[in-house]
């Protein structure tokens, strides 16, 4: 069985310091596409395979190369994440995935007509009420960073599927803005808050969906702050 989600992707708030858009950086060697051009190329599919989940993601990198990522996650947590572009694969081990998580975007019945685009500007309304599940930290240091300009979105992606747990379409979203972080002002280090939380409906207490804030902080090889960008990403599963 195979369900395709629409998994709704809403840069709800960007807040920036120290640098004006995402601008493509001098260090990157591309005509590439736009942030917003790859995180629209994203398709999300989930089957059931016995009680394993399997998450396929695909987009367009910003360098033009059509990527795909497979990830299957199991009851205990543990999985894994086979990432091809451009006809090379690498597979990566992963630990602390969200199994329910993942098992409600794998069953559930929401679609893009019956969610729609209420997700992301309506959810802060007061008919919604979020209710937290956890936080994570990861920082990105000047060698990661330095092979996130060179190999693009995907390979971000892939760093926040693993660090964060994110699923493949907000994963897609978080990448791109790290890429585009990245090649805009060179940063030797960045530090992501995860703030995660189950958003609610008010007057029932009935599941909607599921936010995550995302705050993310660049430093100079100084450790002088000269970026913040915020972000809120949802992902439906119910």
């Amino acid at each position: 069985m195979k369900r395709f989600l629409a998994l709704f992707l809403s840069f709800c708030l960007i807040v920036n310091i120290g640098v004006v858009g995402f601008a493509t950086g001098g260090q990157s060697n591309v005509s590439e596409r736009a942030a917003d051009e790859v995180v629209e190329s994203t398709q999300v599919s989930y089957a059931l395979d016995g009680s394993t989940v399997v998450e396929t993601t695909r987009f367009i990198d910003f360098d033009n190369k059509p990527v795909t990522m497979r990830r299957t996650v199991n009851v205990n947590g543990s999985g894994e994440l086979v990432c091809t572009k451009n006809g090379t694969s690498e597979k990566f081990n992963l630990q602390n995935q969200d199994y329910q998580l993942f098992l409600k975007l794998a069953t559930s019945p929401s679609t893009l007509a019956t969610r729609g685009a209420t997700v992301g500007s309506d959810v802060t309304g007061s008919q919604f009420k979020h209710v937290y599940v956890s936080t994570l930290n990861y920082t990105i240091e000047t060698s990661v960073i330095e092979q996130i300009i060179v190999a693009g979105g995907s390979f971000a992606a892939g760093l926040v599927i693993s660090a964060l747990g994110l699923p493949g379409g907000i994963a897609v979203s978080a990448g791109s803005t790290i890429y585009s972080i990245s090649t805009a002002i060179s940063p030797s280090k960045m530090d992501i808050k995860q703030d995660l939380y189950e958003v609610h409906f008010s007057y029932d207490n009935a599941y909607y969906t599921h936010c995550y804030h995302e705050t993310l902080k660049s430093y100079d090889s100084g450790g002088h702050l000269i970026d913040t960008t915020m972000m809120y990403l949802q992902a439906v599963g119910g």
